[in-house]
């Protein structure tokens, strides 16, 4: 996290809301754009929900595990973590489908 000891008590509070309140919103905005892209923006909340605490950065877990529901993937990391359950394996329609999903991101950002 980036949250940092030059903080006071009372701003470390303040800062940890803020980054769990960035991750959850980016997540969130993940599984939107999945499911404007390819209606899988519940199973991409899922996912995030439950496999969200797999990876040693809680900022990271969220995103890479919406974006693993919204793939109907498997993410994994030998050793460390497994995101998702889906069974699509990776290949270029699946490249393609995450960067779809990414631009629609950007668009909901944009307005």
């Amino acid at each position: 996290m980036i949250v940092t000891t030059l903080y006071r008590p009372t701003e470390k509070k303040l800062a940890l809301i803020y980054e769990v309140a960035l991750v959850l919103f980016g997540s969130w905005l993940i599984a939107i754009a999945a499911q404007i892209v390819c209606r899988r923006g519940i199973a991409a909340w899922q996912v995030a929900s439950r496999n969200s605490g797999r990876t040693a950065s809680p900022n990271a877990g969220w995103p890479m595990a919406a974006m693993a529901g919204a793939l109907d993937t498997t993410l994994t990391k030998r050793g460390h973590y497994v995101l998702g359950d889906g069974t699509r394996l990776p290949d270029a329609a699946l490249i393609g489908e995450a960067r779809r999903i990414a631009r629609a991101v950007f668009m909901l950002l944009a307005g």
